[in-house]
Formats: structure tokens, sequence, C-alpha cells
């Protein structure tokens, strides 16, 4: 008995744990909108510390924010290959972005710079069309 009651609680908690770490955080305020209202950005080899002045939570997947200019805090992980960015210091990106569609903050394989980029139906950056990149203003 008591080692069923053990595998349920460790089942629950690794549930738990993998609900939290798929968190999309939202990045503006007010009530929630609904998806068709509101561009998700998604981090590559980043990790995001705030979205328009609100903070982003350590497990944080994505963040949920609203048509128009966006602006991130991050930081490029040391192990991202694909960008350049000096990987030890918070930088901002400003980004815009159109309600519906989701972006990838990453940098093209082989070198580029890293930018937000708008993702194509199959999932893949569409490098040609950057929303925003380290350094614009």
């Amino acid at each position: 008995m008591f080692k069923n009651l053990t595998q349920s609680r460790i089942l629950g908690c690794l549930l738990f744990l993998g609900i939290v770490g798929c968190a999309t955080t939202k990045g503006y305020e007010g009530p929630s909108r609904a998806s068709g209202e509101t561009a998700t950005v998604k981090a590559f080899g980043v990790e995001f510390y705030s979205v328009n002045g609100i903070s982003v939570g350590a497990n944080s997947s994505g963040l949920s924010v609203l048509p128009g200019r966006n602006q991130i805090e991050l930081v490029v992980n040391a192990s991202n290959f694909n960008a350049r960015e000096d990987g030890n210091k918070r930088m901002i990106l400003n980004i815009d972005v159109e309600a519906g569609k989701t972006y990838a903050v990453t940098g093209p394989r082989g070198g580029g710079g890293l930018c937000a980029y708008p993702l194509n139906a199959a999932g893949d950056p569409i490098f040609q069309e950057p929303a925003g990149c380290l350094g614009d203003l």
C-alpha cells in the first residue's frame, strides 16, 4: 500500500513540475486575452528575465505579448552556438509582433545576430523577416 502511495506522490510531483516548467508568462497588464489577440515569443538559446517591465519566472518557456512593440530583457545562454552576442550580460531586445503569430528568439546557424523571427506553419523560423534584433532601437 505504501509503495503505491509513494509512486502516486512521485508521479504527481513530476506532472506538477512538467506543467510549471512549460509556463508562458503574460507580458502585459490587465486580463488575459485570447491567443488570437496576442503573439507568442519562445526562447531558443536565451533566457528571458523581463518583458515590458514584468519579471519572467525561471521556468517560463515563452511569453504572451500584445501586438506592436515589446521590450524583452534577456541573457544569451552560454551553450547557444547560434548567437555571437556576449553570453554574460543582460541585453534588451525590442520586437514588433503581430497578433496570432509565434516568434522564436534565436540566431541563425553559422553566425548572425540574435533576433526574433516569426515561425512558419512547420514551426521553422523565417530568417528573412526578423521582428527585431539586438541593437535595434
